[in-house]
């Protein structure tokens, strides 16, 4: 989903089979993998890893910033279920995160999982 302004953006992820154990495992993995030499530019933790839950489903969320083609803002939640990978993410520029950011909240207390 491209938001209404210019570098807003909201998307989910299908990452396959996982060898994570859990969400949290699966969060970690990837914000080392961020915060190494092969991650975004100026990688940072805006805020620590939390678990959330929504729709009967246990996931991670964290907030971190990182400088690409601009500087950006992402909020991520990290999920797994029958050992699949998804992640669903909010991103947008650093001086409108704060402001929209409110987006994902809507969609997450709406989402369903079909089963």
């Amino acid at each position: 989903y491209y938001g209404p302004n210019p570098h807003e953006l909201i998307y989910v992820e299908d990452l396959g089979k996982m060898p994570d154990t859990d969400e949290l495992e699966f969060a970690k993995r990837v914000i080392n993998t961020y915060n190494s030499v092969y991650g975004p530019l100026e990688f940072e933790l805006v805020s620590p890893l939390e678990q959330i839950q929504f729709d009967d489903i246990v996931g991670v969320q964290v907030i971190y910033s990182y400088k690409g083609r601009i500087s950006r803002t992402e909020q991520r939640v990290f999920l797994l279920s029958d050992q699949r990978g998804f992640t669903i993410t909010y991103s947008d520029s650093q001086d409108s995160f704060q402001r929209d950011h409110a987006g994902l909240e809507r969609i997450l207390t709406s989402w369903r999982w079909l089963k």
